[in-house]
């Protein structure tokens, strides 16, 4: 009963590191791109690019207060896709600042879709950790399971 029992704790175990480690390979790159830089994803058909097109900052009196982002993908593969993307600001400490989703419909083979979304930056505190290392995440999402996901550095630190 014992070796049964620890046989199948086994399995378990390297049947969930196994999907775990496939899973992150799929999604997103291994490192952060610089602002002008375009994201390759390419899954089972379907195969886009994804650039941050502008960042628009706004201010309040003694700081940025939300950050406005243009994202744009355009279908390089040969299957339509429908897509929305979540965009997310990021700090050193890890610390998290959703944005509003956006929603790019379907982009057909060598067409193109932009979207916008704004992310509020809620105190002085989060935007001194954010002007040191800023890291704008965007997980774009179709009708797949697994999500396709980049992450680049973005400077914080001039208004």
């Amino acid at each position: 009963m014992k070796k049964l029992f620890l046989s199948c704790l086994i399995l378990l175990m390297l049947f969930s590191a196994g999907c775990t480690t496939y899973i992150s390979n799929l999604t997103a790159p291994q490192h952060n791109l610089k602002p002008d830089e375009y994201a390759i994803f390419e899954k089972e058909g379907n195969r886009f690019t994804a650039q941050i097109v502008q960042t628009d900052k706004q201010s309040s009196s003694s700081r940025i207060s939300q950050i406005t982002v243009t994202v744009n993908v355009k279908n390089t593969g040969t299957k339509a896709v429908s897509l929305m993307a979540y965009p997310r600001l990021s700090d050193a400490q890890g610390n998290q600042y959703p944005g509003q989703s956006i929603f790019l419909g379907m982009v057909n083979p060598g067409g193109e879709a932009s979207g916008k979304s704004t992310i509020s930056i809620p105190t002085d505190e989060a935007y001194n950790n954010l002007k040191n290392t800023a890291a704008l995440s965007v997980r774009f999402q179709d009708t797949k399971l697994i999500p396709y996901e980049a992450t680049w550095d973005i400077d914080m630190s001039t208004p």
